[in-house]
């Protein structure tokens, strides 16, 4: 070791203690294979204690094997802490500091640390002599930051899910709606605006009760969601036992068959129902409005959503179990 890092290591030692707090300093001019460290250090990641210096190859937190210990999502940012490193070798920083996850193969919990490093001399040619740096655990308040995201992430999904089936609620749809309909101006795409009412829904919960009703509407729902897998497919709950939809589509009479074919994977879900004059399985009816923005009376998303409703109506009016679609 040379003088100053001698001294430095040294003064370190007698009065760098911090509860919480490891640092370690590698004298990288003269023996860059290893680093020194303070017995905090040595505690967090659970370094052998009878020794003066370790390996950097093998006994580093973040050295070796370190992306077997961390979850894959982890990784990328994991490696940009090599990344900062080599920033300091290279000379293109003084210093960094980022937070990295650890996992401690003795507990198998996944920790997180702050580190900051510094280089503190270098010779004339600008290369490094000597590194510092520091280190403390923030298990706890990444923890907390986390939950307090996967909270946050549950009141949005609060705000603009259907807790029952699982779709879009109303009022989310209708903010999606707006935008997509926008966007089918500007770029002049047809749009398919779908209304769709579970036929004889309300005899249905008369005869089996509430508890199946809502199964029948989580059944339902499923397929309306299989049926909109596209990109730009919106579908929602839009109340009680009716449904909205906005399918992306190429022509008017592929937007039909879209509709066709929604009506058929219904029926032959074959979900019984008792108590309808239609069918004895559980049937919809559907009111379609085929929007082209590229003729002249483009309509707001307010009319295309009661246009469609009116289609709905006309298809409850000719016997239900059909799709009616006009534009």
């Amino acid at each position: 070791m040379h003088k100053e890092f001698d001294r430095i290591h040294n003064f370190l030692r007698r009065y760098a203690h911090f509860h919480g707090l490891g640092w370690w300093v590698i004298d990288y001019a003269n023996d860059p294979q290893h680093f020194y460290c303070n017995e905090e250090m040595r505690r967090m990641f659970h370094l052998p204690g009878n020794v003066e210096k370790y390996s950097i190859a093998q006994q580093c937190p973040i050295a070796g094997d370190f992306n077997l210990y961390i979850e894959e999502a982890d990784r990328e940012k994991a490696s940009q802490i090599f990344r900062d490193y080599q920033d300091l070798l290279e000379n293109r920083s003084d210093e960094y500091e980022n937070d990295f996850p650890y996992r401690d193969v003795q507990s198998g919990e996944e920790r997180y640390f702050k580190s900051q490093a510094k280089v503190i001399e270098r010779d004339p040619s600008g290369s490094v002599r000597l590194i510092h740096g520091v280190i403390q655990e923030i298990t706890y308040e990444k923890k907390l930051e986390n939950a307090l995201i996967q909270e946050r992430e549950r009141f949005r999904e609060l705000s603009e899910i259907d807790p029952l089936t699982g779709l879009m609620n109303r009022r989310h749809f209708q903010s999606c709606f707006v935008e997509t309909i926008g966007s089918s101006h500007r770029h002049k795409h047809p749009v398919g605006i779908v209304m769709i009412d579970i036929d004889e829904f309300k005899s249905y919960n008369d005869a089996e009760g509430h508890p199946a009703g809502d199964q029948v509407l989580q059944a339902v729902a499923r397929i309306l969601l299989e049926h909109t897998r596209r990109d730009g497919d919106l579908c929602a709950r839009y109340g009680g036992e009716e449904f909205v939809m906005l399918q992306c589509c190429r022509d008017r009479e592929s937007f039909m068959n879209s509709m066709e074919s929604l009506l058929r994977r219904v029926r032959e879900a074959k979900i019984p129902h008792p108590a309808s004059k239609v069918s004895k399985w559980v049937t919809i009816s559907i009111g379609g409005y085929y929007h082209d923005p590229g003729k002249p009376a483009a309509k707001t998303d307010q009319e295309l959503i009661r246009l469609a409703d009116e289609n709905l109506y006309r298809a409850k009016k000719s016997g239900r179990d059909r799709a009616i679609i006009r534009e």
